[in-house]
């Protein structure tokens, strides 16, 4: 859990992270991690893939109905 703490720092509070069920934390570790990589590519100077946000928000729309649906 104290990754996960760390990979979401300023973005969601610890208390709201260990109220969530675990399959949906996982899930966010695993988008928020791609996230970083992309990032890191991206500062590299590799150009393979487009830019991403590296803050909130760490899903958008569609995203977010895949993952409840994954869910449910």
């Amino acid at each position: 859990m104290i990754e996960i703490g760390l990979l979401f720092k300023n973005i969601i509070p610890m208390e709201m992270l260990a109220r969530m069920p675990l399959p949906f934390v996982h899930r966010l570790r695993d988008i928020r991690k791609k996230q970083l990589e992309l990032s890191r590519a991206d500062m590299e100077g590799s150009s393979r893939t487009p830019p991403q946000p590296s803050g909130p928000p760490i899903m958008d729309d569609p995203m977010m109905d895949d993952l409840i649906d994954e869910l449910s």
